[in-house]
């Protein structure tokens, strides 16, 4: 497949825990550009107590990425979101600039800690849904309290949330338990976007080709299609995605 779409990327040099340079940026773009993805959303981590950065650094780093693909790749984009740490106050930090909703939509791609209680994420999702956000909750197949009873996963997307799983979760590469767990949630067809969640290319490398051949083979093309095209693609579109 070409014209992949991948949502959740830590491509930015130099701005959290991805890319440490622009040189390791461009090489994670061509890594994912040979491997079909056309457009990347770039997600640098915001969390107060860790990656607090400056707006404008983020923005000079994207300038830079856009200026080297309009010479090299002109046929790829990168366009600009974050995934938040999620605090009660994350209202005011968009309004200051320091958070970037995906692609300038409603869509808000929301992390918390792997053991976080489960009322948490709820009400979380809740307040996100109330202030009219659509939260896509990134790499649920890390979460303890979901593991314990999948059904928290139904009942967070009535509430309105979106489920993202990592490819490498999808493939094995983090393991048999999130394998499983990931192989149960897409049984269950409660999942809406798989990305690759890179970081660099020594680990979290760019993975979507081989995640993408393994869902064609496992699921089908239709749904391989839109997980990793159709959904992402109203996402940057700011249209709602149906209910599975």
């Amino acid at each position: 497949m070409k014209g992949l779409i991948d949502i959740h990327a830590h491509i930015l040099p130099g701005v959290d825990d991805g890319a440490s340079d622009f040189q390791e940026s461009v090489r994670m773009l061509k890594s994912a550009y040979r491997q079909g993805v056309r457009c990347v959303i770039a997600t640098p981590h915001y969390h107060r107590n860790h990656f607090h950065r400056n707006p404008e650094r983020t923005m000079e780093a994207l300038q830079k990425i856009r200026g080297w693909l309009r010479e090299h790749l002109p046929d790829m984009i990168v366009l600009l979101g974050t995934e938040i740490y999620y605090t009660i106050d994350f209202a005011e930090e968009i309004v200051a600039g320091n958070i970037f909703p995906m692609a300038k939509s409603r869509y808000l791609l929301v992390e918390f800690s792997p053991l976080e209680d489960y009322a948490y994420i709820r009400n979380a999702v809740h307040v996100l849904v109330n202030r009219g956000y659509c939260p896509i909750i990134a790499h649920a197949e890390r979460y303890r309290v979901f593991h314990q009873n999948v059904s928290r996963v139904s009942e967070v997307i009535q509430l309105g949330a979106y489920i993202q799983l990592n490819g490498d979760s999808i493939v094995g590469k983090n393991g048999l338990r999130m394998k499983l767990f990931a192989q149960k949630l897409m049984k269950k067809e409660l999942v809406y976007f798989v990305a690759s969640d890179m970081h660099h290319m020594e680990s979290r490398r760019p993975n979507l080709k081989e995640c993408a051949e393994y869902m064609e083979k496992t699921y089908g093309f239709a749904r391989t299609k839109e997980l990793l095209y159709d959904n992402p693609r109203k996402l940057i579109e700011n249209k709602l995605i149906e209910e599975l």
